[in-house]
């Protein structure tokens, strides 16, 4: 499991780790590995890698195994991309640290769902701005 048509597997790994403007410390922090191990397995043509130590990693990385060892491209190509704004979101994201970037998507996902209206809430909060009915709920109760 060392290599692929597109290149040794530790250059795959350097390259999606430097991609996502993580260090080997943060890599070998993140998966469970020492850096020693990390830094052998980014620089060694024929490296023999466990499955759970390259499920860790690609996990670390947020990639499928299958993209590492299969098919390319690991990161979406610009057609996948529409706006700038959607790359420049998905650069700032892919530079937090996992838990940080969890709680971003959360937060995110959070904002969309108030954006979005759905059958049970049409008449509700869904589509306006954050705090717009402050000052409606206020001079109700009084």
């Amino acid at each position: 499991m060392n290599t692929s048509e597109y290149g040794p597997l530790g250059e795959r790994i350097r390259s999606r780790r430097k991609q996502l403007g993580m260090t080997q410390e943060e890599l070998a922090e993140q998966s469970n590995l020492s850096v020693n191990y990390i830094s052998k397995i980014e620089r060694t043509q024929d490296q023999n890698i466990s499955f759970d130590v390259l499920a860790k990693i690609a996990h670390s990385l947020n990639i499928t195994i299958a993209e590492f060892i299969g098919k390319p491209p690991i990161t979406p190509s610009n057609a996948d991309i529409e706006t700038v704004q959607e790359r420049k979101l998905l650069t700032r994201l892919r530079q937090m640290d996992r838990e940080s970037r969890d709680k971003a998507i959360d937060a995110i996902l959070q904002l969309l769902d108030l954006q979005t209206p759905s059958k049970n809430n049409r008449g509700s909060r869904a589509g306006r701005p954050l705090g717009h009915d402050k000052g409606k709920k206020d001079n109700a109760r009084k």
